[in-house]
């Protein structure tokens, strides 16, 4: 799990498990998902 939090608390999530939805209420955009995914799966490759 992946978890954008600011002063005010947890703005989004990404759960890496199932369909990986971000959900939230302030989702980052389009191009920052598709970023935080390739992010992720290079780290579950480095660590399998």
């Amino acid at each position: 799990m992946v978890r954008g939090i600011t002063f005010d608390g947890e703005r989004w999530r990404l759960v890496t498990v199932g369909d990986w939805d971000v959900t939230g209420s302030h989702i980052p955009q389009p191009f920052e998902i598709a970023q935080l995914h390739s992010i992720c799966r290079d780290l579950f490759d480095l660590f399998p």
